[in-house]
């Protein structure tokens, strides 16, 4: 069997990972971006991919599904970068005081820096 390259690997690994149901998906990141996951979520159940990962990466919403990267998975990147993760209302992204990139409102940004988190 020939060697993989490095790129292939993770792609195959990506492959592996158990299918992210549309609750874990929302449990994944902030209340106010579970929004921006439901046309992900109908998109991909109508087309017969499954949501591989979940997570914020650089204050975005990152979203890994099975196949070719449907449009709905960059319109909700889009949008993330513009929707407070903690709230939902207009945000922006930028960098906090500890060095990480979060997509916040500016009351939400204030509580994020003195170390409020949203409720789990």
């Amino acid at each position: 069997m020939p060697e993989l390259s490095e790129a292939a690997e993770k792609e195959e690994a990506m492959r592996e990972r158990p299918a992210v149901t549309r609750v874990e998906a929302k449990q994944a990141v902030g209340p106010g971006w579970g929004v921006l996951l439901d046309p992900v979520y109908d998109y991909v159940e109508t087309h017969g991919l499954t949501v591989l990962q979940v997570k914020e990466k650089f204050g975005g919403l990152t979203i890994y599904t099975s196949g070719a990267e449907p449009d709905a998975v960059q319109a909700a990147w889009s949008q993330s970068q513009r929707v407070c993760e903690w709230g939902g209302q207009e945000g922006a992204n930028g960098r906090g005081s500890t060095g990480w990139y979060k997509t916040l409102c500016k009351e939400h940004r204030e509580r994020w820096e003195k170390g409020e988190r949203w409720p789990s």
